[in-house]
């Protein structure tokens, strides 16, 4: 905004009133402004005011910063073969809510949807949550895509970034290394705000999951940013017995968003007030 006053600057913005009160200021310290000066086409001599250069004043704009707070969103999911309708079908649940919380903090939010098999790409949220059966599994592709996108579009000092992604823990070789190293170096906590990892219905005799090995890391400290919860298979029972209720399918997926973002109403409904980031209060 144009709210100051400088003593240099172009014609355009001279300020006229300023100008013309430095000058009669001036004449006044010089006892000269009074004096009346005979000009061509006058009959009597009139007081002129003429202003020099010292007397131009100029209009001067000031930025002013106005807080804002954006968002952005990454959702991630495995598209592997094993990544049948009903685990997309709770992800699709899981996800809607998160969006749900966090746009609650931020007057602006944007969502990016990854969907990966071996290989990872953007799609939009309709492919996301349709998208099924694709090849084999390569966890750490969805992360790899994430930080290219973040380089491109979002810029770290400008957005408070999200990242959520959604699998059954199953990858090959070794993923689970490169997934933690990502989230250590190119998103750690000076890029990414948070990210949380869920875990659904892991098949117990395939092997480490990806979330039994973020949990070794993050019991020595390694990323503190990092937030993971999983929704196991019951022991004894089927799961599709047990989830097919759909209270208790609801009470697994709340479970786990409390774990990813929860706090007590109290915290939330403060932080709201005192409009502070999300990742403050959970």
């Amino acid at each position: 905004v144009y709210n100051g006053i400088s003593k240099l600057g172009p014609n355009s913005l001279l300020h006229k009133g300023r100008t013309m009160k430095q000058c009669m200021k001036r004449l006044s310290a010089l006892g000269q402004l009074d004096k009346k000066i005979m000009l061509p086409g006058y009959t009597t001599a009139v007081p002129v005011l003429s202003p020099i250069n010292d007397d131009k004043r100029f209009r001067q704009y000031n930025e002013i910063r106005i807080p804002t707070s954006n968002a952005v969103m990454f959702f991630m999911r495995d598209g592997s073969g094993s990544m049948d309708q009903y685990k997309t079908d709770i992800v699709s649940d899981i996800a809607w809510w998160i969006d749900l919380y966090i746009s609650k903090y931020y007057k602006k939010t944007e969502t990016v949807h990854i969907w990966h098999d071996t290989e990872a790409k953007e799609v939009s949220a309709k492919h996301f949550y349709e998208l099924r059966y694709g090849g084999g599994t390569y966890c750490t592709s969805a992360l790899k895509l994430m930080n290219k996108i973040i380089k491109n579009r979002y810029n770290p000092v400008k957005w408070n970034i999200y990242g959520f992604y959604f699998g059954d823990g199953e990858s090959f070789g070794t993923d689970n290394q490169e997934f933690v190293k990502m989230l250590k170096n190119q998103l750690g906590p000076n890029t990414v705000n948070m990210f949380g990892q869920v875990e659904i219905l892991h098949y117990a005799g395939f092997g480490e999951s990806l979330k039994g090995y973020i949990d070794k890391r993050q019991a020595k400290g390694e990323i503190p940013h990092v937030r993971n919860a999983s929704i196991d298979r019951p022991e004894n029972s089927s799961w599709h017995e047990v989830f097919s209720d759909e209270t208790k399918r609801d009470e697994e997926i709340k479970r786990v968003i409390k774990l990813l973002l929860g706090k007590d109403a109290k915290a939330q409904q403060e932080a709201k007030k005192a409009d502070v980031k999300i990742e403050e209060v959970v």
